[in-house]
């Protein structure tokens, strides 16, 4: 909604900023350099933020309260996280991962809390950046092993899919 801005880094902490450039908030729970951010587009307290190697979990955090310094839940994703994109059309997180899987994985926002339901597997190397196509049924993902691809990660329209059934695939791959 425009009323905060967040930055990480190296020091691997989190802070929110306000409009003004005033310190809002200042989260410490990462133990690795926070690599990744994204403002939840339907929810716009919520902030998703993923630490590096040493850390390898996502953290929600809701900007509006400081409850337990106002982390709302930690993931643990078993590799350090280089990207975060949600979808707002099916209340959905995209991570992607370098050291040492390599893929992205599709998470299902309920409650606060993240469930894995998927892994996109086909980068060989670690995962540098991804971006969202407009309609958001499609991200793209850009690999350190000099590849871009492109998967179908989403319909256009929710509709109900079975717990850990794989509905996205690999549309092409551009080297």
């Amino acid at each position: 909604d425009g009323r905060y801005l967040a930055s990480g880094g190296n020091d691997n902490i989190v802070n929110v900023w306000d409009a003004t450039g005033s310190s809002v908030h200042r989260y410490t729970r990462h133990t690795a350099a926070v690599k990744a951010i994204a403002w939840c587009p339907w929810h716009p307290s919520t902030l998703a933020t993923g630490g590096g190697t040493d850390d390898r979990s996502i953290k929600l955090w809701n900007v509006n309260h400081a409850t337990r310094d106002g982390l709302i839940s930690s993931t643990s994703t078993r590799s350090q996280i280089s990207s975060l994109q949600w979808n707002s059309n099916h209340r959905e997180l995209l991570s992607s991962h370098g050291f040492s899987d390599n893929f992205l994985s599709l998470w299902k926002y309920r409650s606060g809390s993240l469930t894995r339901f998927s892994d996109l597997k086909g980068h060989t190397e670690r995962i540098l950046a991804t971006a969202m196509s407009p309609d958001q049924t499609t991200v793209v993902s850009a690999g350190a092993d000099e590849t871009l691809r492109f998967w179908k990660c989403f319909e256009s329209t929710p509709r109900k899919k079975g717990r850990g059934e794989n509905q996205s695939k690999l549309m092409t791959t551009l080297r």
